[in-house]
C-alpha cells in the first residue's frame, strides 16, 4: 500500500509539533511496510492508495481525491489556528 502524504503548509514555514507528528507518522507506517511519498500535487502521474491529510483540508481537494478514486485519512492538528 502506497500512502501519499500532505499538510497544507511547508514544514519551513510552521517547524514545532505538526512537523514531529508527521515524521514519526511516516517512520512508523514505514516499519509497518507501507510506502510513504508526499503528494505532489502538481503530478498527475503519482499514484497512491491512500492520502493522508494532516490539518483540514480543503473541500475542494476532498472533492479532487475522491474524483480520483483515492480514500482520504484525515488528522486534524488542533494546537493551532486551522486554515
Amino acid at each position: 500500500m502506497k500512502v501519499l502524504f500532505n499538510h497544507n503548509h511547508p514544514f519551513r514555514f510552521v517547524p514545532g509539533g505538526a512537523q514531529v507528528l508527521i515524521e514519526q507518522t511516516r517512520l512508523a507506517l514505514s516499519q509497518l511496510g507501507l510506502e510513504v511519498d508526499w503528494l505532489r500535487w502538481w503530478d498527475r502521474d503519482q499514484k497512491g492508495d491512500l492520502i493522508h491529510q494532516f490539518g483540514r483540508p480543503s473541500a475542494s481537494s476532498l472533492e479532487e481525491a475522491h474524483r480520483s478514486g483515492c480514500r482520504v485519512v484525515v488528522t486534524d492538528l488542533l494546537d493551532r489556528k486551522s486554515t
